[in-house]
């Protein structure tokens, strides 16, 4: 069956020249039916087929660990070809991966910790719960997913040039692989051998001329020892570059926002509104309110800025609304939304070499080395005082440098002080330059006992040192400390307070403030430049994550019953994982509770190490019931036990069972349930943070007592229970069964999962103490009463198993081919047509036990329907094609209330994809083939997403926020109509 999953079918359609999308010949395919010709990559049948007896070609699929010609498991599957890699184009391999309707992309947000990175996200449930392998095997964390509590693969560190196919296993997969499959498993299999030398080189821009691409791999092999041994050796580089910000597209222009207002009567607390700006912020500075808000109309320093240092201006405010009073329409303050980046700068490097080495007929090993490195190097976005986690500039009256006419108003009215906003472009653009190196190595065994039992075993070595720099990060209290400004008696010259009467106290803004402070001038554009040095720095982590993985396995027919041969497997897993990160010192200081997070404005990661063992034993059993009788082809058992021990929470057992049915030659009917498990990240046993916010204080009976600025430790919790789900699947498959060459799958699956790893925050502590608030309903949770102070200005806020998460749909896979000729009998090769949907009825979200939110159909979560159609047709030289993909409609949260957005749905969307191929060059020892590509041919701009920010509005979920424009959310394309074009060889 030929079917591609395609991500940027990208070619530029000329007057005249009608081209489908190519669809390649071996397909993005589910598990198909029993009969092997009809699984979705024929090359795999084939070479089970016409195998002889070695051990290099014995196949087991990542849906079982059972190895038994024509098996399907109950668990479903979905197969990637090489041929899907090669028809879409990829730069990296999530190009691929993020079209599958069951995957959710990632956000990729080079503001964070974990930029450029790409991590597997099945079913919506997270990356830390889908288990990413490469050959079976597990691959090194990256320490920049530590962040947020998990320890998933980033795939930009794995080859996509040695890619030969991709399983995804979308059940639950814990007994057969361990912790981490609840949302399933990705299986990344790599070339393992073959003759000669093959490459690529490609290049692509978008049609704006930016959002540029380069990706060139070689790789070269040989067999030696008269063909006993192959030797292979491959190179990757890929470098995206030029990408444009927001503000570089037309859409990004309008500065758009959610803003309060009435329209036809009707008061909303958001409404689209474009003109923004940030009345907040000027590049010479204006005067605030401690709160960044507009001052009071009756005060006398209100609209006021600074166009140069020597006095005031009147600052036009332009419309102010009375909830959200930092943002207004017109105005002469700054938008702060056009900064962000369309999508991360990015460059991979990779090298891999393995050789395989045949000792005998029935035993065989590898070596493997390889080492990667992906990083991105950008500027963020342009600092300011305050950002989102900092202050505005407080000025006391007598400050050398507050011009005369602001002093004389000061002093008139008796204002002691008063507070500056201002952008600070002086000081340049936040950056980051982060950069993830992964070096692997791997080594293993694997041979056969008899005719029908075989054996493996493997031990791999990985390290990632992940290393960043924040750089031109604000240092806050030496912002307070040069910005207070006294007249040093001893030279009669503009200085520091702190130079001239003693390092300030704990509780004070300036206090831990660098020595040799050097005062500043904060009035008007480019005046803090001569402080420059002072006021802003780097801040650096270093993190070192290592993993040592060993394992057996020895699999086999137990013996033959009525039906047919019982298949079994078994085995023993070993794994150690390490973690130690360092952090500048500035990012471990507290001054509480002026700025309890850290000393930087922006990140502050905190210094932890932990380590634990994992001892793992399972077992997995197929057993036939029925074989070729009237009414039941096949009708077999599959069960699997995997009893894990973790040095950290103790022993837990996960199990499967599951069965296939096949009453007819084409039609199979299966169905599994299985306990799954997340043990506890290194970050969530060890690791600690620290945040500060305000918080509703309560007293008994949940009533509101008051507010209250709380400072929030962080709280590793080394006692967590691993996460506990439970996967029931259960579907049907048809292949040539109606129609022929007509395929079709549907899967129906609900996963329950208990125990979620998270935290309350401090106001969900202090709700669920008091029983108030968002814990409403529900009896006062008297243990949390112990991590709050007694005035509710500290609260612990440790990790803890706390609620559920429920999520049920329908998968469906269908595909059809035609030969050309059944249309006109001059006509040669195939069209193909293939769609995979994914219908999510429910994602309910309790993950805090407090309350649960259904996300599904909601923009906190995931679309009820996500789909993609592709077309094709192709001839052994020639292909083309068209591929569509659906992204449904969205609600703008579901538990706002009925007037607070005007529009309160994203609508659905639906990209166009194209790709044309020609082989240039076909003989035997050589092809050379050339291919271009255009993605989102009608250039679709993103709709309308507000996701995340820094201050919540009154009435709103605290991610509608004042900083943000466009955010866009993951399943949208931000750059527009792209292009490439590229060439492949071998030799």
């Amino acid at each position: 069956m030929k079917a591609i999953i395609v991500k940027n079918l990208k070619v530029q359609l000329t007057c005249g020249a009608a081209a489908l999308a190519l669809l390649s010949a071996h397909a993005t395919a589910q598990e198909a039916p029993a009969d092997p010709a009809s699984d979705a990559d024929p090359s795999l049948t084939e070479a089970v087929e016409d195998a002889p007896q070695k051990v290099e070609d014995k196949i087991v699929v990542t849906a079982s660990r059972v190895e038994r010609l024509g098996y399907t498991a109950p668990t479903p599957m979905t197969t990637l070809s090489r041929d899907d890699f090669d028809a879409e184009a990829a730069d990296v391999i999530s190009d691929v991966l993020y079209k599958i309707p069951s995957v959710r992309p990632s956000p990729n947000n080079t503001a964070t910790s974990q930029a450029s990175g790409n991590y597997v996200n099945l079913r919506g449930l997270g990356a830390t719960r889908t288990l990413t392998l490469v050959d079976g095997r597990r691959f090194v964390p990256s320490n920049g997913a530590e962040n947020t509590g998990g320890s998933s693969v980033d795939v930009n560190l794995i080859p996509e040039a040695l890619v030969e196919r991709i399983e995804i296993v979308t059940g639950g997969a814990s007994a057969a692989w361990g912790s981490d499959a609840v949302g399933g498993v990705v299986n990344l299999i790599l070339k393992d051998s073959f003759e000669g030398i093959e490459g690529k080189i490609q290049y692509g821009a978008s049609g704006e001329g930016d959002a540029e691409t380069f990706s060139a791999s070689l790789a070269t092999g040989t067999s030696f020892d008269n063909e006993r041994g192959q030797l292979m050796v491959a190179a990757e580089f890929n470098r995206s570059y030029n990408m444009p910000r927001t503000s570089d597209r037309d859409w990004g222009q309008e500065q758009c926002g959610f803003f309060p207002r009435s329209v036809d009567g009707t008061f909303y607390l958001g409404v689209k509104t474009c003109g923004l700006t940030h009345n907040g912020y000027t590049d010479g500075g204006v005067i605030v309110s401690s709160s960044g808000n507009p001052l009071a109309a009756s005060d006398p320093l209100r609209g006021l800025q600074f166009l140069s240092s020597t006095g005031a201006s009147p600052f036009n405010y332009g419309q102010i609304n009375g909830i959200n009073r930092g943002v207004s329409i017109g105005g002469d303050g700054t938008w702060k939304g056009g900064d962000g980046l369309l999508a991360p700068p990015l460059t991979r490097k990779i090298i891999l070499g393995r050789m395989v080495y045949d000792f005998s007929s029935d035993l065989s090993g590898f070596v493997e080395g390889s080492f990667g490195e992906s990083g991105t190097k950008t500027d963020l976005f342009q600092n300011s005082i305050p950002s989102s986690t900092d202050y505005p500039i407080q000025i006391f009256s007598g400050n050398p440098y507050i011009p005369a006419d602001v002093q004389a108003t000061m002093t008139t009215n008796g204002i002691n002080s008063f507070y500056l906003s201002r952008m600070t472009p002086e000081l340049g653009w936040a950056k980051t330059n982060s950069v993830n190196r992964v070096g692997r190595l791997a080594a293993g065994l694997e041979g056969n006992l008899n005719d029908t039992w075989s054996w493996d075993a493997y031990v791999t070595w990985g390290k990632d040192n992940y290393k960043t720099t924040y750089g031109n990060n604000i240092i806050v209290s030496n912002v307070a400390a040069a910005t207070d400004v006294v007249i040093n008696p001893l030279t009669g010259r503009p200085d520091c307070r702190v130079n001239v009467e003693g390092p300030a106290q704990p509780g004070e803004l300036a206090y831990g403030a660098m020595a040799f402070c050097v005062p500043a001038n904060p009035f008007g554009p480019g005046s803090l430049a001569s402080a420059a040095g002072y006021l802003a720095g780097d801040l650096n982590q270093n993190s070192n994550y290592s993993q040592l993985a060993t394992g057996a396995t020895v699999r086999g027919d137990a013996f033959n019953n009525w039906a047919g041969p019982v298949s079994v497997a078994g085995g023993v897993d070993f794994r150690r994982e390490e973690v130690a990160q360092e952090v500048s010192a500035y990012s471990e200081f507290l001054n509480p509770p002026l700025f309890a997070s850290g000393g930087y404005q922006q990140s502050n990661p905190k210094g932890f190490e932990g380590e634990y063992d994992i001892t793992e034993a399972f077992g997995e059993v197929v057993v036939p019931i029925l074989a070729d009788v009237a009414y039941a082809e096949a009708l077999d058992f599959n069960g699997a036990l995997r009893v894990t021990n973790y040095s950290t929470s103790g022993t837990v057992t996960t199990w499967k069972y599951g069965a296939t049915y096949e009453p007819f030659s084409g039609l199979l009917f299966r169905a599994a349930r299985s306990k799954d498990i997340r043990a506890a990240s290194l970050f969530e046993n060890f690791g600690a943070n620290t945040t500060y916010g305000n918080v509703v204080t309560r007293g008994p009976g949940g009533v509101q007592t008051g507010n209250a600025n709380v400072v929030s430790p962080g709280q590793n919790n080394p006692d967590l229970d691993p996460e506990s789900a439970t996967t029931t699947t259960f579907g049907v498959t048809m292949q040539d069964w109606i129609v022929p060459r007509l395929s079709v799958s549907v899967d129906a699956y609900q996963i329950e999962l208990e125990d979620v790893i998270g935290k309350l925050g401090p106001q969900g502590i202090i709700d669920s103490c008091f029983g108030g608030g968002t814990a409403a309903g529900n009896p006062p949770n008297l243990a949390l009463c112990s991590l709050i102070s007694a005035n509710q200005t500290v609260v612990i806020d440790p990790f803890l198993n706390l609620g559920t998460i429920e999520t049920e749909g329908v998968e469906i896979d269908i595909g059809y081919s035609l030969p050309a000729d059944t249309l006109l009998a001059s006509l040669n090769g195939d069209f193909s047509l293939r769609v995979l949907a994914n219908y999510v009825s429910t994602l309910e979200n309790n993950s805090s036990g407090l309350n649960a939110v259904e996300t599904a159909g909601d923009q906190a979560g995931v679309p009820n329907w996500r789909w993609n159609a592709t077309l094709a047709y192709n001839t052994d030289r020639l292909g083309a094609g068209f591929q569509g993909q659906y992204v449904g409609e969205l609600e703008r949260f579901k538990t706002a209330s009925a007037t607070t957005f005007y529009d309160p749905d994203i609508p659905a969307i639906f990209y166009l994809d194209a790709f044309l191929r020609y082989e240039l060059v076909s003989e035997d020892d050589r092809n050379i083939e050339l291919f271009a590509s255009v993605d989102n041919l009608l250039d679709q701009k993103p709709p309308f997403v507000q996701l995340s920010g820094a201050t919540g509005w009154f009435g709103l979920p605290p991610r509608v926020a004042q900083f943000s424009s466009y955010s866009f959310g993951p399943w949208y394309d931000r750059i527009g109509r792209a292009y490439t074009v590229g060439a492949r060889f071998s030799f």
